[in-house]
């Protein structure tokens, strides 16, 4: 990837975010909901880059995400305006999906 692409600062944010949900989360989650579902978990909370980053994001980029992930996107968004917390959303999207 190279710097001067206006994705650069989104590219790295995106992948930070899957750190922060393989760290703050637990990276033992993966084992216990299944490789799939943690995939489409950490890949569709990354939709609260545009929330809570998007100051820092480049404007014009749009994100939409992957397709399979719409509805839980979708849901993410809702559930973020009521409670703030990832470790409680994290709960809710595996009791949910």
């Amino acid at each position: 990837m190279s710097f001067q692409s206006t994705q650069a600062t989104r590219t790295i944010m995106h992948e930070l975010w899957h750190f922060y949900t393989w760290c703050g989360i637990g990276f033992y989650q993966e084992e216990k909901i299944g490789k799939q579902k943690y995939n489409d978990l950490k890949e569709a909370l990354t939709v609260l880059l545009n929330v809570e980053c998007k100051d820092l994001l480049s404007e014009g980029v749009i994100d939409i995400g992957y397709h399979q992930h719409k509805e839980i996107r979708h849901k993410i968004l809702e559930y973020w305006e009521k409670d703030k917390n990832i470790v409680k959303l994290w709960d809710y999207l595996v009791s949910e999906f």
